[in-house]
């Protein structure tokens, strides 16, 4: 059976978790931070000289290469290969965290 809280005891947690938010996001944030952690960076830039389909040639890629620290001893490997403009949008999004993060701490 689930209680349910009355309208008192509904408030007085809104209240405590407005009042803790900042905190809870700065040690969810740090923590995440922590574990996922870019150990290493490698990138290449490309542009397709030829292809079986004619649509392809003089397109330009951009390789990444990112090494993680996963905690403890674990790393990983993440390969990504991103057209042109799917770098801009990636590196919108990373510019995007960075702020966030620098307004948690």
């Amino acid at each position: 059976m689930m209680d349910i809280l009355s309208e008192e005891q509904a408030e007085l947690i809104a209240q405590k978790y407005k009042t803790s938010f900042i905190g809870l996001s700065r040690s969810f944030v740090g923590n995440t931070l922590a574990i996922n952690q870019v150990l290493d960076m490698q990138w290449r830039f490309g542009v397709t000289t030829a292809s079986s389909e004619s649509k392809k040639g003089g397109n330009t890629f951009l390789q990444l290469k990112l090494v993680l620290d996963q905690g403890g001893d674990n790393k990983q490997e993440v390969h990504m290969e991103l057209t042109l403009p799917q770098f801009y949008q990636f590196l919108k999004e990373m510019e995007q965290a960075k702020a966030s993060l620098e307004y948690f701490n």
